[in-house]
């Protein structure tokens, strides 16, 4: 499954929506995970319909944040958890026969990054099991 994980600072810009809506249908991800959309649910959902997907999130609080993961109609999304900063959703696609996690999240917290603002995403398998 295809997976589009974007930090898209803004999501309110009508070249973002284009970029994003154009993306989606050249590569049509499962999932797509957008943080820092600075934007309310309202919004999202309006990019949401245009490129017939589900969703959930988050809004932006203050000046910043806004996580919401989105997916394909065909893909089945179980929401196990969320908050201002992740997005943990169990998910089952015909791809893959098992369920698997998917733990979108954003870090806030400067300086457990170097002093950069970041968004992860990975295989974390590897990290979990010790195989690397």
């Amino acid at each position: 499954m295809k997976i589009l994980s974007w930090n898209c600072e803004g999501l309110g810009a009508p070249w973002t929506v284009r970029t994003l809506t154009r993306l989606v249908k050249l590569h049509r991800p499962g999932l797509v995970f957008l943080s820092e959309t600075k934007c309310n649910a309202r919004r999202v959902d309006r990019v949401k319909n245009l490129m017939n997907y589900n969703g959930v999130g988050v809004d932006f609080v203050g000046k910043g944040g806004g996580l919401f993961l989105l997916w394909r109609k065909d893909v089945d999304v179980w929401l196990q958890s969320l908050s201002l900063h992740h997005i943990d959703v169990t998910v089952k696609s015909d791809d893959y026969p098992d369920r698997w996690h998917f733990l979108g999240f954003m870090v806030i917290r400067r300086s457990l990054i170097g002093g950069m603002d970041g968004t992860f995403y990975g295989d974390l398998l590897n990290v979990l099991s010790g195989g690397l």
